[in-house]
């Protein structure tokens, strides 16, 4: 009907016109209603702020200088005639309006001008760096940007006022407008009112900010920069007009024309915000870009929007940890689907990166909820990792934890509890926030390399290879070497390590695939024997490869005598029977005769009490004793009964049993038998003690009674006693049974080592720590110094660590000349030169004196590799022929030279 009607007074009707995409009821609503009210409220505003007429109103609030040191002053800066002419004009303004007045001060810091934008106006700034680093500082928070987005959930509306000239609110203290002193061309003037530049400002005009919206939760203030929110139209009218009384009552200034009211969206502080939390601030596309990329940006704009906070919603915080940086992702719950509320990412230093798998999932863990820690302060969290010890990690003891690693659980602790597990493959955001370097591909800059090269001298004969090759079209020309028929860049000095790690780092292979890698793609001078060194000294290749195993050599006690070396240890504790719960074992190495003894008790007093009275008063007191590091064999209770006996006390090291392999076999049979019988272990232990000590060994084929009384013994129910063993087989008793051993060569002079980890490894983990710095060694260990305490370990855990020189800084060409000069093949070349010269300029009956000289002086230093021995008393006497001296025409010898060049790492005489 009503298209009838307008078609009968001649209207066209469009009855298909869509509504704009961008334009919603809601939007529709609020263009309609933001006309009427806010007028209504701006204009009472306005009213208010005519009554100053102009003028600032005086604030009880002052701005104070508190400075060190003395007085600074400057020259002024010279100015063009034009921009003098409007500067003058400009500070004339500012003295009217009473901001500025003439100075007299001893304090004078220089005018600087900028042009404001859009404007041919000039605005005037004060380079106030020297006056700033005298100024005592002023703590007072300026806000960040996240916490003023934290408190915008459910608003939809939005106003955003700017204050015109904020900082000339506030008045400079008469005591301290003399600090601010400009110097101009034309005078000296100081500021009345707060000027920009000064490092105390912000703070000042943030607290006086924060007083005047004091009780108003719906405005938040950043600076100059005000931002109104609320949840619907008519609430945000009645927050405006309480927001604009404020500033009337204060006399703030606003600029109406930056202002923007009652929006959906707002441009705030650089940012495009709505009822979502940030959209990407608008780009000024042209055509053509626009019509190619508004999917794409439309896209990436959606992909990853980040939402307001909801206060009743829990929040989600899923960490990972790479080798090299730590990532995380802060989100909320709601309706059971995550929504992102931020992200974190941070590189990890080089201490961290060391750091075991564990511990960096935890560090993860720290560093995001120290990031988040306002957040998450007083919510409802839980923590997702995909590394599944963490799970169990806040329900550890102290004990079982170092310092640091407390430290980090206690802080998470105070948020949460709550840690759970997710599937690597499932945590994808933190896992790529944890390692940035996949984000981008590490290529070499063909510039830089340009430049790089043009500041290096290169050597004369190394030179003459290099051709000048442009690598790509347009790009500059490099020196390259085409001796494998095809171009490859030669690499300065100081790019070297760069090309090397980029190319290693990609699965870090040995050294033999990484010179391979490098050789095929650049050159350089020695580039095989560099690469080599700088792959075995690479750190996580040393901690995570594992080679040939250290072995070492050690002290061989097969030939003590019968019961002279016995071996201690203490097995338990054990299920207890009659009292008793532990077993002191005593085994004599030469002849391997086992004694077990149950104590009730492991006492110092009480081992050293079982020991006499079951071994020394049966087969004398030993020459040697090795045990553990037990308390009870390091008691001085236990060491000063082996000093009244005579006895020699070694020790073996922590965690290393092989030393004190003997007892520990026994342990191993021991147990068995015992396991093997129907009855406890009290009842078995004689039994089995009988079984050792009439076993025959494979190797030896002779019992420990044979060993120890000659005989064999006869064993209960037996009917024949075997014969006694011949004396061929006795002496063949002590034959010397060494073990095969390895040391690497490097071990005697490396000054740091890896550690082999033999305790609790988990997979992947590196199977070695380190490196650490060695303080002693010997033949069997070494002493490394470990958190500020020295440790010891046997050499089989000890791994020699190649550990790299700082790498070069970028030289100058005076300090590259000075390298080139004290270079092996400059020294060389000058020495040939001056063992020509010295023969050629010698006549033949003077040669052996000056010979003789020449090698008294030093020169020769490395006579092994030099081609003439330094150690014969004259020149050398091989092939002489005449040399016709052109001078005189004296015929007189020279001696052979022999001139050292590279041929096979050797040397080839030649005759000049």
């Amino acid at each position: 009907m009503k298209h009838s009607r307008e078609k009968a007074r001649g209207e066209t009707v469009k009855t298909d016109t869509p509504r704009p995409k961008e334009e919603t009821l809601y939007e529709a609503f609020l263009a309609h209603a933001r006309r009427g009210p806010l007028d209504k409220a701006i204009a009472e505003y306005e009213s208010r702020i005519k009554q100053l007429n102009g003028k600032w109103k005086e604030i009880d609030i002052f701005h104070y200088i508190e400075t060190t040191g003395k007085p600074i002053h400057f020259r002024a800066r010279p100015l063009p005639p034009e921009k003098m002419r409007k500067a003058k004009a400009e500070v004339e303004k500012l003295i009217k309006a009473d901001i500025l007045e003439p100075s007299k001060s001893e304090w004078a810091s220089p005018m600087h001008v900028v042009n404001k934008t859009n404007s041919e106006e000039l605005r005037i700034t004060v380079d106030y760096r020297a006056l700033n680093a005298r100024i005592k500082p002023d703590r007072y928070n300026v806000p960040p940007i996240n916490a003023l987005q934290t408190p915008l959930h459910g608003t939809k509306v939005y106003t955003c006022l700017d204050l015109e000239k904020a900082y000339y609110h506030i008045r400079v203290h008469p005591d301290h407008v003399h600090k601010t002193a400009m110097i101009t061309p034309f005078g000296l003037f100081q500021w009345k009112r707060l000027p920009m530049g000064l490092c105390t400002s912000s703070q000042t005009w943030q607290r006086f900010v924060d007083e005047v919206l004091t009780g108003l939760p719906f405005a938040f203030a950043y600076l100059d920069d005000i931002l109104i929110a609320s949840p619907d139209m008519d609430t945000h009218v009645k927050h405006v007009s309480e927001v604009l009384k404020r500033f009337a009552e204060f006399g703030l200034h606003l600029n109406l024309n930056k202002c923007q009211l009652a929006q959906t969206k707002v441009l705030f502080l650089g940012i495009t915000g709505g009822a979502k939390k940030n959209d990407k601030t608008p780009i000024e596309w042209t055509e053509e870009l626009a019509s190619s990329f508004e999917k794409s940006k439309q896209a990436l704009a959606e992909c990853a929007t980040l939402a307001h906070q909801d206060p009743h919603a829990e929040l989600r915080v899923t960490t990972d940890a790479s080798e090299t940086a730590v990532g995380a992702v802060l989100e909320q719950m709601v309706n059971g689907k995550p929504q992102p509320l931020g992200f974190f990412s941070k590189a990890l230093n080089p201490a961290q990166t060391k750091m075991s798998t564990f511990n960096r999932e935890i560090l993860a863990i720290y560093l995001a909820v120290k990031y988040w820690f306002e957040t998450l302060d007083g919510r409802k969290v839980h923590i997702v990792t995909d590394h599944k010890p963490i799970t169990r990690a806040l329900g550890q003891q102290k004990a079982h934890l170092d310092k640091l690693r407390f430290r980090w659980l206690t802080f998470i602790s105070q948020i949460t509890s709550d840690i759970r597990y997710i599937k690597g493959e499932l945590n994808v955001a933190a896992d790529t926030l944890s390692r940035p370097e996949l984000a981008a591909i590490i290529t070499t800059n063909e510039v830089e390399l340009k430049e790089e090269q043009d500041k290096e001298i290169i050597p004369g004969p190394l030179r003459t290879r290099l051709q000048p090759i442009a690598l790509s079209e347009g790009g500059p020309q490099l020196l390259c070497d085409t001796s494998m028929g095809h171009p490859r860049p030669y690499v300065p000095v100081t790019m070297r390590r760069k090309i090397w790690k980029q190319i290693h780092d990609l699965g870090h292979p040995g050294p033999r695939t990484t010179t391979k890698k490098v050789v095929e793609r650049y050159f350089w001078d020695r580039m095989r024997r560099e690469i080599t060194e700088w792959s075995k000294a690479c750190l996580p290749c040393q901690q995570s490869k594992v080679g040939r195993h250290t072995k070492p050599e050690y002290k061989n006690y097969g030939h003590a005598g019968k019961f002279e070396h016995v071996h201690l240890d203490i097995v338990g504790p054990l299920e207890e029977i009659r009292g008793k719960k532990y077993l002191l074992t005593m085994v004599d190495r030469n002849t391997s005769w086992p004694e077990a003894v149950p104590m009730n008790t492991i006492t110092a007093e009480k081992v050293a009490e079982v020991f006499y009275e079951t071994w020394v008063t049966r087969y004398g007191a030993p020459k040697t004793v090795m045990t553990d590091q037990g308390t009870q064999f390091e008691s001085d209770f236990f060491n000063s009964l082996l000093t009244r006996l005579g006895c020699h006390r070694t020790r073996s090291l922590a965690f290393h049993p092989q030393a004190n392999g003997k007892v520990e076999r026994i342990h191993r049979t021991l147990k068995a038998s015992i396991m093997a019988s129907k009855r406890n272990w009290i009842q078995a232990l004689p039994d089995a003690l009988i079984g050792l000590r009439s076993a025959l060994p494979e190797d030896t084929d002779t019992s420990p009674f044979q060993k120890a009384f000659g005989t064999s013994m006869r064993l209960p129910g037996d009917i024949l006693t075997p014969p006694p063993r011949t004396e061929g087989t006795q002496r063949g008793l002590h034959h010397d049974t060494k073990a095969k051993f390895f040391v690497p060569k490097d071990l005697q002079k490396c000054k740091q080592v890896f550690i082999k980890v033999v305790t609790n490894k988990r997979s992947l983990q590196p199977p070695y720590m380190g490196p650490f710095v060695i303080t002693k060694r010997d033949k069997i260990s070494v002493t490394v110094l470990q958190e500020g305490r020295e440790i010891r370990y046997p050499l089989e855990r000890v791994k020699p660590a190649h550990v790299l020189a700082e790498e070069p800084a970028n030289e100058s060409r005076f300090r590259q000349r000075q390298r080139f000069h004290q270079s092996q093949w400059f020294q060389r070349h000058k020495q040939r030169a001056t063992q020509v010269r010295l023969v050629r300029s010698t006549q033949t009956k003077d040669s052996a004196a000056a010979w003789n000289d020449y090698c008294a002086r030093g020169r020769n230093v490395h006579s092994n590799k030099h081609p003439l021995n330094a150690s014969q008393t004259g020149p050398p006497q091989a092939k002489q022929k005449p040399l016709q001296n052109r001078k005189n025409g004296v015929r007189g010898t020279s001696a052979l030279v022999r001139r050292p060049e590279r041929s096979c790492g050797g040397t080839r005489q030649v005759t000049p």
